[in-house]
């Protein structure tokens, strides 16, 4: 009887792992940064919430013990209005220059093409007098200093002047309910947070950015923007319909300022349309 054999294979080729190994890292090199994204972005939304419930309720004590936030001092400078309504309800210590800026989007928060600080000369012409300006604001609060292009400004004030200068200039003016780029100030919060506050004349801007200077530094990411104002804690934005569009929308065309009330708005969780940042 003629006997058969069967012979097994113990091992692989050399060709043949280098070909599984390179399959496995095509692969990992696909999957892991997307894996490590969502991570983030879920470590990023939870650390929100949390600090909005604790700046919240930091709140909430203050104003027990203070009154309504409409009726704080707001003629303090910021640090003593931080240090009287805020310090004694957080565990904060104040830094230096440890808000990480990143240059967000939108004409508002570009540096503007035409901005210096010196008096142009007498005889320079429209063009010069928006080439070295300050602000709409100081020319207005001190208007003597830019006698030689005083005519030149409040034709472009008033709408009787209508250029791309002109109109570059008019977009430095920050209206009353419109956030700054950055905070004046700034402090360490527990758990590697920094917050960062701005006051106006009845209300502040807090800035929260989750994760401190670790990155991406993103408003909508890790970096949001909340509004205090009738003793109430809001993300900027906060109850408006539409939070996609224009300069602070949560989108790849908007700064991202709008963000942190898309979240609340839907629950505390990400939208789908929410932009990857």
């Amino acid at each position: 009887m003629k006997k058969t054999f069967c012979y097994t294979r113990a091992a692989f080729t050399l060709a043949e792992v280098l070909i599984t190994l390179a399959v496995i890292g095509i692969v990992a090199a696909l999957t892991i940064p997307t894996l490590i994204s969502d991570v983030s972005r879920k470590q990023h939304l939870v650390a929100f919430k949390k600090k909005y419930a604790e700046l919240t309720h930091a709140i909430n004590l203050s104003t027990i013990d203070n009154g309504s936030t409409s009726n704080w001092d707001y003629t303090l400078e910021d640090e003593e209005f931080f240090g009287e309504y805020l310090a004694p309800y957080l565990k904060t210590q104040k830094c230096d220059e440890c808000w990480i800026s990143r240059q967000p989007k939108g004409l508002f928060f570009e540096t503007p093409a035409y901005g210096a600080s010196f008096v142009p000369e007498p005889g320079s012409g429209d063009s010069g007098c928006f080439d070295n300006f300050a602000t709409v604001d100081q020319y207005k609060e001190n208007p003597e200093y830019f006698e030689s292009c005083a005519n030149v400004f409040d034709q472009c004030l008033n709408g009787e002047l209508d250029t791309e200068e002109c109109k570059s200039w008019l977009a430095t003016a920050e209206a009353d309910n419109t956030p700054p780029e950055e905070p004046d100030i700034s402090y360490f919060l527990v758990n590697g947070s920094t917050l960062g506050l701005v006051k106006k004349d009845a209300f502040f801007y807090l800035y929260l950015d989750v994760n401190g200077s670790a990155s991406p530094n993103k408003y909508g990411a890790d970096k949001f923007v909340l509004t205090v104002t009738n003793n109430k804690v809001q993300p900027f934005g906060y109850g408006q319909s539409d939070l996609t569009s224009g300069e602070y929308g949560c989108s790849s065309e908007g700064n991202g300022m709008y963000c942190g009330a898309m979240i609340m708005q839907n629950n505390w969780e990400y939208p789908d349309n929410y932009p990857k940042l």
